[in-house]
């Protein structure tokens, strides 16, 4: 599975309730309020079922869910190789 800024930015919206404005992939979602813990473990949820991956009770820092850059690397670091190329 493809992993993009425009995907995972379309996901964290999904979860949101509201518009935060501007997301870019280094927006900080935790100090700028973006999320809270709640909505860190939907965003978790929804990104594992979407890229097929599962996130260890280790992989719930603050630095993960820091910023959508953060996540991709965090997916990234998840997938399987073989899924990593398609």
């Amino acid at each position: 599975m493809t992993i993009s800024f425009e995907i995972l930015k379309r996901i964290l919206l999904g979860v949101l309730e509201t518009h935060p404005g501007e997301l870019r992939p280094e927006t900080d979602l935790l100090a700028e309020g973006v999320l809270d813990s709640l909505q860190v473990l939907e965003l978790a949820s929804a990104i594992e079922e979407r890229f097929e991956i599962v996130l260890d009770p280790y992989d719930f820092t603050p630095q993960n869910f820091r910023s959508l850059h953060n996540l991709m690397a965090l997916i990234l670091q998840k997938q399987p190789r073989a899924r990593r190329a398609m």
